[in-house]
Formats: structure tokens, C-alpha cells, sequence
């Protein structure tokens, strides 16, 4: 009887002892699963640290009262090539909900399945589009071998306490495949999602001005820029200097391709707002050139005007030139080959008056910008004076550049010359320049009551840290306007009609404009660069055999070591 209780007991024992451990399993099992919904943490393994957010991001997300609501245009069916920027997009809007505490909610909404008919869809589209999101046509092969083609919005819309922003993903570049814009779009995601959360929190906007009594850029040839500063700037129009001090309320005042000369209580209202620490953005062209003669009659006289600004920007630190500057490396402009009696044949070809400027990568404000268009530039010159001052050279010519001077008669006949037998002897010519620092006034030891009657003035001879930015090109900001069954149509900054590519231009004026601004943040993860983790091609062509046996063999090995390891564990405890 003792020996039959014994065995009971055992059998009971052993049963118990296997509920407990399959009670401890699921115990274990639930509790990690809380944890892991709970508690979250990524590991970033990559050496420049690319899945690890910015103290800017992080700190972005402290300001949060409330909840951001993000919605997407890239839901539904994609080209293959689009799944990965949705991807990359749904990782990144992850991380920003779980660092933020879940005061970031994000959906993928399809733009084909919003509307219920043809009609709609349409309309649709067009919010979209009239709210800045650029329509991509992807073509694409079906599995029967036909062509379809499918219409692609990369954007997104968030939206904050009552404030909704429009914003694009995917800067296209018709020179790059849609595969290297998505890239370039991948590694700006964190910025651009950062950037559009800075400008949702931003409650009061600081003051943009353009100048607008020297024959400046009229609005319609900026409103491309314009559209875009709003996001960060009221922007105002101010039609008279007259009054030292009336710019004081501005962050950023932009004096863009002025043609009339300043007069210098004008220039002294500048002047004194650069001394209060007031930053200045100058496009100016001492060389009058007309394209619209260039492109009508097949030539247009350069003819030096005076502005009236050489003495300050002087005092400031650098010297802009009546020297035009031409360069091989430059747009191409569509030119009649065609000889007489025969119907037009147009051909493009390189022309050296309008280079494409290089953004140099050593400074943030110039980094990652693609090519610059641009067109009648002149060089602008370093100066010594006020050597305290610092001078960047961040826009500059190529490696085959020469200036001519001027006056000079430009003649659209000069394009059928080579311009690789034309010696360009210059490189690295300055066309964009940052100055930084306490500038001196151009107004010390000057008759201030004659130039200012009637005004009382604080005049200061030394100004507050500030910046400024010119440009040797009063044209680089311009838009063009195309007219089209008698409608109006504003075509994007930097976008050459005759190349159908959208250059650099915009992107170094956001990038100018955040600097200027005061949102070195932002423009520091802009600027963020990750390194391609390339092959080496060498050692694949000369390993190849190796690789492929490691690569198979290794994961099989693996397996059976781990099954052999079980096999004698379990083979000891049984044999005992």
C-alpha cells in the first residue's frame, strides 16, 4: 500500500510541478509582453547615429499641449519605389508618437479612395495641389506588359490648435532618378517633420520686409519664395525709406535687384537698423542687363549702374564688381541653328552668362543645396577693412570661370563659340558671401542733421552682433511667370523651363532665411549628413566564391551545432 501511495504521490507531484511551470510560462510571457508595451527603446547600431533623434526633435516635443494630428497622402497601392518612403515615414512618425508621449497620432490616407467619383478626385487633387503638395506621374510596367500610369502626392498635412500646415516630402530633381530623390527625401525626414512641428508651436511670427521703392523684384516674381516664408514670417512690402528706425520691428529686411540708386538718408535708415542688430539679405547687381532684349533681339547691352551702395557694403567688408562673371559650367539656353530660308530648329546650348553657381559644403547655410541657377551674375570681392568681420564665401563659380568687364555689348552670337577653348582661368569665384559680426557705420564723422532734417536720432557708430548676406546677383530670388490661356501660373524658384529641372535656389534661401532667422536648430539638422555604407567592389569580385559558401554554409552550421547542443543536453539528463 505504501510503495502504490508513493507513486500516487509522485505522479501527482510531477503533474503539479508541470502546471507551476507552465503557470510561470504564461506569467513570464504576459509580463513581458506589458513591458514591451510599456517600455521602449531602440538600439542604433549605425555610426553616424541615423535612427537616433536630435536634441531639437526632443526638445520640440516638451512644447507640446496637446495632440498633433499628421495625415499622410501616401496610403493605398504605391509604386514599389514610394513603399519605401512610406516606410521610412512610418518608422520615423513611430518613434516621434512614443518619444513624445503619444502627443504625436499620425494615418496614411489614400488619395484615390477619399473621393467617391471622378469628379471629386479632381477637386481633390487640386486642394492638394494649390496647398503646395507637388503631383508626382510615375510610370509603371503591369504584369501584362503594358504601361499604366499612376499620380503620386508625397506629402502630408499636420495639424495643432487649430492651425493646419501642407508640406512636401520629396524635393524632385529630374536629373535623379525617383529612387535618389527618395533617398535625399529619407535622410530629410526628420527635419522636415521637425521643421513643420517647430512652425505648428510657433504662436507669433517675427516680421520679413521687402523693400520695394528701387525698382526691386515686383511680388509676383518672388511669390514662389514668398509662399514659403509665410510659414515662419509675416512678410511686409515697405515702399519708402524715410524714417531711421522704421525697420527695428524686422527680423530680416530683403533688398532684392534694386535698379534705382539709394539715397542716402535711405542708406542711413539701413545703416542704423544693421547697427541695432538688424540682418540685411542683398541681391545686388551693379550691371544692368535686359534678358527680354537678349531673347527678342539676340542681344542686350551690360551697362554699370550706381546704386549708391559701394561706400557701406565697403565699410561692411566686401566689394560688389561690375565685372560679369561667365562659367563652364552653366545652363544651356534653346538657340535657332536653323540657316536662312529654312523652318527654326532649335538647339540648346551652353551659355556662360548663366552659371550654375556650387554651394560650397564647408558652412550649413550651403550644404547638401544642390546646383544654384543664375543669370548675368557679377564676382564680388573680399575686402580688408573691418577685418574683425567674418567673411564666408559660401556660393561660388566652378573651377572654369573668367570675368569680363563692362559696359559691353552681350550678344546671343557668342553661344556658338566652344567654350572649351575659351580660357577660364579663375576658380572658385565668390557670387554669395556671409559677413558676421559688429559692424562698423558708414554715417561715423557725417553731417547726420543734413541728411535726416527734422529727425532726432540715437546714432550708434557700432552695431550689435548681427549678419548679413549678399548676393552678386539680383535675379537668384526671381520666379518665372508663365501665361497660359490668359491665366496667371507662378513657376517655382530655380525652375529652368528650358530644362524642365528645378535647381538649388529655393533650398539655399530656406537655408539663408533659417540662419538669418535665428533657427540654427533647424538649420543644423538640415545640414545633418550620414555617411552611404558602400561595398567594397575589389574585395567582392575577388571573394566572390567565398562570400557565397560562408553565406550559405555559416546559417546551416549554426543549426546544427544548436541541435547537436540539444541533442547532448537532453541525451545526458536521460541516461543518468
Amino acid at each position: 500500500m505504501w510503495q502504490i501511495g508513493k507513486k500516487d504521490f509522485k505522479k501527482r507531484f510531477s503533474s503539479l510541478r508541470g502546471s507551476v511551470r507552465l503557470a510561470l510560462v504564461l506569467i513570464a510571457l504576459l509580463l513581458i509582453n506589458y513591458i514591451g508595451n510599456t517600455l521602449y527603446y531602440r538600439f542604433d547600431l549605425t555610426e553616424d547615429k541615423r535612427y537616433t533623434l536630435s536634441e531639437v526633435s526632443e526638445s520640440t516635443f516638451a512644447q507640446i499641449d496637446g495632440t498633433v494630428y499628421i495625415r499622410t497622402f501616401l496610403g493605398g497601392e504605391l509604386p514599389f519605389e514610394f513603399l519605401r518612403l512610406r516606410n521610412g515615414l512610418t518608422e520615423l512618425l513611430e518613434e516621434y508618437a512614443v518619444r513624445s508621449g503619444h502627443r504625436v497620432e499620425f494615418l496614411h490616407e489614400d488619395p484615390n479612395e477619399v473621393a467617391r467619383n471622378e469628379e471629386e478626385l479632381t477637386a481633390y487633387r487640386r486642394e492638394l495641389i494649390a496647398q503646395g503638395i507637388e503631383a508626382l506621374t510615375v510610370h509603371e510596367r503591369t504584369a501584362s506588359g503594358t504601361q499604366s500610369e499612376r499620380i503620386v502626392f508625397p506629402g502630408l498635412c499636420a495639424s495643432y490648435a487649430g492651425r493646419t500646415v501642407y508640406v512636401n516630402l520629396m524635393r524632385r530633381d529630374v536629373t535623379l532618378s525617383n529612387d535618389d530623390n527618395i533617398t535625399i527625401a529619407l535622410q530629410r525626414l526628420e527635419y522636415t517633420l521637425t521643421s513643420t512641428l517647430v512652425q505648428l508651436l510657433q504662436r507669433q511670427k517675427s516680421t520679413l520686409a521687402f523693400t520695394t521703392s528701387h525698382g526691386e523684384l515686383a511680388p509676383q516674381q518672388t511669390a514662389d519664395w514668398e509662399r514659403d516664408l509665410l510659414r515662419r514670417f509675416n512678410v511686409r512690402h515697405i515702399d519708402s525709406l524715410h524714417q531711421v528706425g522704421m525697420l527695428d520691428s524686422c527680423r530680416i529686411v530683403v533688398v532684392a535687384n534694386p535698379q534705382e540708386p539709394f539715397s542716402e538718408l535711405e542708406k542711413l535708415v539701413l545703416d542704423q537698423y544693421v547697427m541695432e542688430g538688424g540682418r540685411l539679405l542683398l541681391f545686388i547687381n551693379p550691371v544692368a542687363t535686359s534678358i527680354d532684349s537678349l531673347q527678342q533681339q539676340g542681344r542686350t547691352f551690360a551697362v554699370p549702374r550706381d546704386l549708391n551702395l559701394d561706400d557701406m557694403l565697403f565699410r561692411y567688408g566686401v566689394r560688389v564688381s561690375t565685372h560679369l562673371l561667365q562659367d563652364g559650367q552653366c545652363a544651356p539656353i534653346p538657340v535657332n541653328m536653323a540657316s536662312a530660308g529654312e523652318g527654326a530648329r532649335f538647339t540648346p546650348l551652353p551659355w556662360v552668362y548663366y552659371p550654375l553657381l556650387t554651394p560650397q559644403p564647408y558652412t550649413l547655410l550651403s550644404r547638401n543645396v544642390p546646383f544654384v541657377y543664375s543669370r548675368f551674375p557679377v564676382a564680388l570681392e573680399l575686402t580688408k577693412a573691418n577685418d574683425s568681420i567674418l567673411k564666408v564665401p559660401f556660393l561660388t563659380s566652378s573651377k572654369y570661370a573668367r570675368l569680363v568687364s563692362t559696359p559691353k555689348i552681350v550678344e546671343l552670337g557668342e553661344i556658338r563659340e566652344d567654350p572649351s577653348q575659351r580660357p577660364m582661368p579663375l576658380a572658385d569665384v565668390p557670387v554669395g558671401v556671409l559677413l558676421e559680426g559688429k559692424f562698423s557705420s558708414v554715417f561715423s564723422h557725417r553731417p547726420l542733421r543734413a541728411i535726416a532734417p527734422g529727425q532726432t536720432l540715437n546714432f550708434k557708430a557700432k552695431s550689435e552682433p548681427t549678419r548679413i548676406v549678399l548676393f552678386g546677383d539680383g535675379r537668384l530670388a526671381a520666379n518665372e511667370v508663365s501665361y497660359k490661356n490668359g491665366r496667371e501660373r507662378v513657376l517655382p524658384l530655380g525652375f529652368d523651363k528650358y530644362t524642365q529641372q528645378t535647381f538649388g535656389n529655393k533650398e539655399l534661401l530656406e537655408n539663408i532665411t533659417l540662419y538669418l532667422g535665428g533657427y540654427e536648430e533647424l538649420l543644423l539638422l538640415r545640414g545633418r549628413e550620414y555617411t552611404s555604407q558602400l561595398l567594397d567592389v575589389r574585395r567582392l569580385v575577388r571573394d566572390r566564391t567565398l562570400l557565397l559558401v560562408l553565406n550559405i554554409s555559416l546559417p546551416l552550421l549554426l543549426l546544427l551545432l544548436m541541435g547537436g547542443m540539444w541533442w547532448f543536453i537532453r541525451w545526458r539528463r536521460y541516461h543518468k
